[in-house]
Parts: structure tokens; sequence; C-alpha cells
């Protein structure tokens, strides 16, 4: 086999795996032509899905719950890490009070990912779990729980944080930040109580801070509709001021960049770590006004925010539905429970968020 003297201290090289200093790029050209560079990694997992293209020579590891990566021929590997979509939060109906408030979608779970070279050894590997929404038992919505690959002591913890729970209509500080923030409540102008400022704000996300970001911040609520939580991809939308209140869109997540399209959507893998969309709210319009669709629109793997009007809502019927949960191993923010505006005391759950996933490759 040729070989280019001099690019390695002591010998030429003709594989990855042949070890020593290269002093020039031809030599990692030559192997990569070969498909012999980056260095082949041999790994095996447990509680993954693995797959192998054989078009590209990748190794994929999917990881929808909690387990290992064991390294038995170091080399490089990338990595996606998405930790758990906050919940969306609760939504509110007392009209004889003159509360009647929305839930706020909750945020994306963080987006990680990049290149690293790892060592042999066992990786710990931890999917986050989603968020419950806000509910009549515990009002306030949760974050999505963190999800990271852990390994020996040379490599580290790498950690995409869980998103943000949205904002609940009946606890003016529920609103949080994470990987991605959740999206602000709304509040009654009629309702004297309230605590606009903290109603109403969406809050940042990529906290804790990690470069490049992770997430990005919830919208704004706006009198009975609320903001969309945030996505790895955008801002989640702020509520809007039209007769019917349309709750804010979640933001947009990430698409998975590493598979090319057509095997990334084989496997159903698209965009991840979207926002929840924000609740609406009824217009406040008796029948037969026709029912006017008010809910943010979650994104990549967010809920929906729950309309103010049920479809097909009868004068007698209930004015107000739950926000979706967020799709399973996305990341996805859950969407905020609508305010409606019957039956009065009635609460609307905000949708739980969806689990994170962890997608390591490498060349074969």
């Amino acid at each position: 086999m040729p070989k280019f003297l001099g690019n390695r201290v002591g010998y030429g090289v003709s594989s990855a795996n042949d070890g020593g200093l290269f002093n020039l790029h031809s030599q990692q050209i030559f192997l990569r032509l070969l498909d012999k560079w980056p260095p082949l990694v041999t790994s095996s997992s447990s509680g993954a899905t693995v797959v192998e293209n054989n078009t590209t020579r990748q190794k994929y590891h999917l990881f929808n719950s909690s387990g290992t990566l064991t390294v038995s021929s170091e080399g490089l590997i990338h990595y996606t890490i998405v930790g758990g979509g906050g919940g969306g939060g609760i939504g509110i109906c007392s009209p004889y009070s003159g509360e009647r408030d929305a839930g706020g979608g909750g945020g994306g779970g963080g987006f990680r990912s990049g290149s690293i070279f790892v060592d042999t050894g066992t990786y710990t590997i931890t999917i986050g779990a989603g968020g419950n929404g806000g509910n009549s038992s515990n009002t306030e919505s949760e974050n999505g729980n963190d999800s990271s690959i852990a390994g020996p002591v040379d490599f580290g913890t790498i950690t995409s944080a869980g998103g943000g729970g949205g904002g609940s209509a009946s606890d003016s500080n529920s609103t949080k930040s994470g990987g991605s923030g959740g999206g602000g409540s709304s509040y009654n102008p009629n309702f004297p109580t309230n605590n606009k400022t903290n109603y109403l704000n969406g809050q940042p996300g990529n906290d804790p801070p990690v470069s490049p970001s992770q997430g990005n911040n919830g919208g704004n609520g706006f009198q009975y509709a609320a903001g969309g939580g945030g996505g790895a991809g955008g801002n989640g939308g702020n509520a809007i001021d039209l007769v019917a209140d349309i709750g804010g869109a979640g933001g947009d997540g990430k698409i998975y960049g590493v598979i090319n399209a057509d095997f990334s959507q084989s496997l159903g893998i698209d965009y991840l770590a979207g926002g929840g969309g924000g609740g609406g709210a009824s217009p406040g319009l008796p029948p037969p006004n026709p029912p006017v669709s008010t809910a943010g629109i979650g994104t990549h793997g967010g809920g929906d925010g729950g309309d103010g009007f049920a479809s097909g809502a009868l004068p007698t019927a209930q004015y107000g539905v739950p926000g979706e949960n967020g799709s399973t191993n996305t990341g996805g923010g859950g969407g905020g429970g609508s305010a409606g505006d019957r039956p009065a005391g009635t609460y609307h759950d905000g949708g739980n968020g969806g689990d994170g996933i962890i997608i390591i490759s490498h060349s074969f």
C-alpha cells in the first residue's frame, strides 16, 4: 500500500489506528478516501436502537431511554442530546370572579450537538423525562428533566437542560426558565389582583448558559391568551391581541442534521425540541357565533395549546380544552391549557412535555 513518508513520526501510515503523530493533512485525506478516517470506533450499547447505514458507513445509537454506550476502540463520535420538554401551564375559567386566564406553552428541552473524541470505557446515557403540565392537583407546571452523557474522568459530562414549564393562570410566578424557556400565562385586565408583569412574561432559554446556545426564550402572554414556549431553533411566539385572543406559537425546533434527510425520516427523526403552543381563550361570544380556533400551535414535537372554544361547541358544551402533550422522545414542550368561559371554576390542564432523546453516531 502507498505510504506518505514523513507524515508520521517513525513510520508511514496505512490505517487510522496505526497511531503516531501526523504532520501534514495529506495522510488524513488519503485515509479518508479509503474510508479509514476518522478513526473507526468500535462500540456496543444497552437500551438503544442500533442502526448501521452502509452507504455512509455510519453507525447510530438512538437512546429513547437511559442506558450505556461501551467503547472498545477509541475515536471520534458525534452526539445530539435533547432534554425533556417542559410542561404546559394550566388554564382557568372563573367568569363570576372575573378571572379567565390561559396557560403558557412549555419550553422545548435543551438541544446540544457536536463531535468529541472518546476513549475506551463505558459511558452512562441519561434520558430526561418531560415535565408534567399544570393540573387541578398541582397547578404549577414542571420543568423537563436533564439528559446527559457521562463518561470516564477525562470525558466528564455533557448535559442538555430540561425545558422550562409554562406559566399557569393561577400562579403568577410559575413560568420557568430552562433549556428553552416557558411561555407566559395570560391575565384578565378586569381581574385587579393579578400581578400582570409576572403573569405575562415568558422566561429565558439557555439556562444554564452554554455556547453555542441550547435554546431560546418563551413568548409573552396578553390579556386572555398565553405565550408559546421557546424552542431550540427560535423564541416562542407572543400572544396576539385580536378578538379571539390567539395564543402564541411554540418556538421552532432544530433538525437532526447528521443523518441525511431520507435516512433521518426512516428512523422517525426530524426536528427536535420545539416549544408548546400557548393556550387560547374564548372571545366571550355566545352561540350561535361560530367557534374560533384560538390556540397557539406547537412546533416540532411541541403540543398545541388548548382552544378557548371546543370544536363544534353547543350552548351547553364546555368551552375550553386542555393543552396537548409534547411528542414522545422529541423534547417538545407541552401545550398550555385554554381559558375557556364555562363552566365556572373549571381548570383546563396543560399538556405534558415529551421525553428527551440522545443520538450517538460514528464511522465504522
